[in-house]
């Protein structure tokens, strides 16, 4: 193995990690009571929730793991944490405008 692929490795398992667990402290927490550096913190631990959610599922359902439920479930996760932080900003924009 080169250090390029090395690299690119690390990236992507950063990213993978990183952006459903980064979702989920959106939901989880308000924008403003967490810094960058917690937020970040928090992120990686929250991002293991793609693989805890497809171990339930191939256990408790038989659902197989593969790299299309692995894409699902990112998306399912990511979409997720998206949407309950958007909810929770249009509940907080219209108690603001009240």
């Amino acid at each position: 193995m080169d250090v390029n692929s090395i690299i690119i490795g690390a990236v992507a398992i950063t990213l993978v990690v990183f952006i459903p667990g980064y979702c989920l402290t959106l939901a989880l927490f308000a924008k403003k009571e967490l810094d960058f550096v917690e937020r970040s913190g928090i992120s990686f631990i929250l991002g293991l929730t793609t693989v805890f959610v497809l171990y339930a599922l191939n256990k408790n359902l038989g659902v197989p793991i593969d790299t299309m439920t692995t894409y699902i479930v990112w998306i399912l996760i990511c979409l997720a944490g998206l949407g309950v932080w958007y909810k929770r900003k249009m509940e907080s924009d219209a108690s603001i405008n009240k």
